[in-house]
């Protein structure tokens, strides 16, 4: 952070007309975060002066529609897609994969190869969303 206050009116007219503004390359980043209930507060970053988005955890669509499930791993014939991650906050993981997931007894089959990229085994628990 900066030590001293930054003025903006002594910054240049063009400098001070891009405050707040999001960069034309980074604007479908902003609509995903949209998407998922992030809205702007009216503040801005202090490193590159964009604009900051805030949501609450409880609002964020894709936090809402996850859920648990026990891993068990096995070769399986879904075709359903599925953003997974482990629970593990210091060796986290995620990845993209077909997994069959049986809602009734909330056990979910991952294939070998998706286990290993998340480093789960039998009886671990993953956090998923259907894509």
């Amino acid at each position: 952070m900066p030590k001293l206050p930054i003025y903006i009116n002594l910054l240049s007219k063009e400098a001070q007309a891009v405050i707040g503004q999001v960069h034309e390359n980074t604007r479908p980043a902003l609509k995903l975060l949209e998407k998922e209930g992030f809205t702007c507060r009216n503040y801005v970053d202090i490193f590159d002066a964009g604009p900051t988005v805030e949501c609450d955890l409880r609002n964020i669509q894709a936090v809402r529609d996850s859920f648990r499930a026990k891993v068990s791993v096995a070769e399986h014939t879904s075709s359903q897609d599925y953003l997974i991650a482990n629970t593990s906050f210091e060796h986290f993981r995620a990845t993209a994969a077909k997994a069959a997931f049986d809602a009734e007894s909330g056990t979910v089959l991952l294939s070998p190869e998706a286990a290993d990229a998340l480093n789960v085994a039998d009886g671990d628990m993953v956090r998923m969303l259907a894509q």
